[in-house]
């Protein structure tokens, strides 16, 4: 269906638990390689925090 909760619990995971994002980001619907990249790559910027 894609109706992007992966991609709010991966940030969320990600800030949490002080991951990079590319840890927590998944599939979601099956996203091929190059989509993921993509998608990876669009979440990254929101996940700088400071520690």
């Amino acid at each position: 269906m894609g109706i992007g909760n992966t991609s709010a619990v991966s940030l969320l995971i990600a800030r949490l638990g002080h991951l990079p994002i590319a840890n927590s980001i998944g599939r979601g619907t099956g996203l091929n390689n190059k989509e993921l990249q993509h998608k990876t790559g669009k979440s990254a910027p929101t996940t700088y925090y400071s520690q």
